[in-house]
């Protein structure tokens, strides 16, 4: 025979366990860290911020606070994944995220942050000991000192690539400079010809300088003697 009083108890029981998992809490999930960003601390805008949920969580689902800027003024998104958001963004600004696990009833336990700078600027690229419009011939090569700065995610991993004669030629980065004497000029036609300089960071943004040229003359100066006769008559006293 069923004994009712085991089976109240066992229903209250059940009734507790259940009311229990309902409101507990969920841990905070831990373990923040970056995906398919460019470097560590920098990006261009499109990468994942992936999670590890806490042990014996409770939660139903993530939302994740955006801060651009260290501001009050947040974008709250929902995860896309069970333990990752996708984000892309390419207004430059430091982001700063923070998730928040939440259980059926809405309570909700908020992870540690994590920052990343989108970077969008193109490095700055100048010739300054450079004169614009230097002459020279095309079996002659070009010595170019090029400045180069980037103010934000910097120039790891940069490179130059320099063009006049159509062969882009790369020249690596020291201390922000390319510095070259052996641009070739090599089967340029006479005329000006831009020097076209590309450089990109560590995020990969590039930058282009194209205002400077250099004048490719191969044609010999041509003589003429328009008021003498030749021939002309003249004794050696003359």
């Amino acid at each position: 025979m069923v004994n009712k009083k085991n089976i109240y108890f066992i229903g209250i029981l059940f009734s507790i366990i259940c009311v229990y998992l309902i409101l507990a809490a969920p841990n905070a999930p831990t373990n923040l860290v970056f995906n398919n960003n460019a470097t560590t601390n920098y990006d261009e805008g499109t990468f994942t911020l992936n999670w590890t949920s806490g042990a014996g969580d409770a939660e139903s689902n993530y939302s994740i606070y955006v801060f651009s800027n260290g501001s009050n003024n947040y974008l709250v998104a929902s995860n896309n994944s069970v333990t990752g958001y996708s984000f892309s963004n390419t207004t430059e600004a430091n982001y700063t995220f923070i998730v928040q696990a939440t259980n059926a009833t809405g309570s909700g336990a908020n992870s540690s942050n994590i920052s990343i700078y989108v970077d969008t600027t193109d490095p700055v690229i100048t010739l300054p000991f450079y004169t614009n419009g230097t002459k020279k011939k095309n079996t002659e090569s070009l010595i170019l000192n090029i400045s180069v700065t980037d103010a934000s995610s910097g120039l790891t991993n940069g490179v130059c690539l320099i063009d006049v004669n159509g062969t882009n030629q790369s020249v690596s980065i020291s201390s922000g400079w390319c510095n070259s004497s052996a641009i070739a000029l090599t089967g340029l036609s006479d005329g000006n010809k831009t020097i076209k300089v590309w450089v990109n960071d560590s995020v990969n943004n590039i930058g282009l300088n194209d205002s400077y040229v250099v004048e490719v003359d191969t044609t010999a100066p041509v003589i003429t003697l328009p008021f003498y006769t030749n021939g002309t008559k003249k004794k050696n006293t003359e």
